[in-house]
């Protein structure tokens, strides 16, 4: 039997966390969708999406206030103004690391527990992504 390739716990942790929980649940669905748990992947994606939206306005302390990605990741230029760019970086993290770790215990015990033996997929092209991502970011804040 030939073995599956899965990316690892540590891998959707951590993208989820980085990123957003829905890239966590991305890589989880590619492990589902190897597993052959195919009918799995759309409520879990579904599930997590309602997850993520309960637990992210639930820590939302200034509703009235609109969202900046460059407050909600702390690379806002205004460090005189520290308080109005933590709290939203702690709410988007904390609501990641959440998501993360509901993906890597519940659902793998769940639904992949089966597969003890798999071969670990190299997180190459999230990473990619990531740097990307991040990159383009940090150059955009430069520029301006």
């Amino acid at each position: 039997m030939k073995k599956l390739s899965f990316y690892n716990r540590t891998s959707i942790l951590l993208f989820s966390f980085l990123l957003t929980g829905v890239v966590g649940v991305l890589m989880m669905g590619y492990n589902l969708w190897k597993a052959g748990r195919r009918n799995i992947i759309i409520p879990m994606m579904l599930i997590i999406i309602v997850v993520y939206t309960l637990i992210g306005s639930g820590l939302k302390a200034h509703r009235h206030q609109q969202w900046s990605l460059n407050k909600t990741v702390g690379w806002d230029k205004d460090l005189a103004n520290f308080s109005s760019w933590i709290v939203p970086t702690y709410q988007f993290f904390l609501t990641n690391l959440v998501i993360g770790l509901l993906l890597i215990f519940p659902v793998w015990n769940i639904e992949l527990s089966y597969f003890p033996k798999q071969e670990t997929k190299k997180p190459w092209i999230p990473l990619i992504i990531t740097l990307i991502l991040y990159g383009s970011l940090l150059l955009s804040l430069l520029e301006n």
